[in-house]
């Protein structure tokens, strides 16, 4: 979803560059529409733009991802086997840091709110009428 956000500020940008307008028209055209984007970041891609950049997207990254599936792994088991498990006791027990574990309980496992106690629960439902 962001990926494809940024390409099509990026496609704004490219056509704003082919139609000889310039860095700071660009960008004042990009906040009267739907792409809230800084001025520096307009600069930095319409000079690319005008430099013969012809892509889009995101270049291929190399490194070490974020997170490994045997991690998210690990840490599903350790949930699954006992639910009341603080985020703290988790890292202990996988090697993974706080925070780590902390992103794996929220964003890949989808558990939205860890109680004061430390226990993970899923995220409430909304009540009432949803469209």
């Amino acid at each position: 979803m962001v990926a494809t956000l940024h390409n099509e500020q990026r496609n704004v940008i490219k056509f704003c560059v082919s139609a000889n307008m310039t860095p700071t028209d660009t960008h004042k055209l990009m906040q009267k529409g739907k792409f809230h984007v800084s001025r520096s970041l307009v600069f930095k891609w319409h000079k690319r733009f005008s430099e013969g950049l012809d892509d889009v997207s995101d270049k291929q990254r190399t490194g070490r991802p974020r997170r490994s599936e045997s991690e998210v792994k690990q840490v599903r088991e350790i949930i699954s086997e006992d639910r009341r498990r603080s985020v703290r006791e988790i890292s202990d027990i996988t090697g993974i840091s706080v925070t780590g574990v902390h992103n794996i309980l929220t964003e890949e496992l989808g558990m939205g709110k860890v109680c004061a106690l430390g226990a993970a629960t899923p995220p409430r439902q909304r009540k009432g009428n949803t469209c």
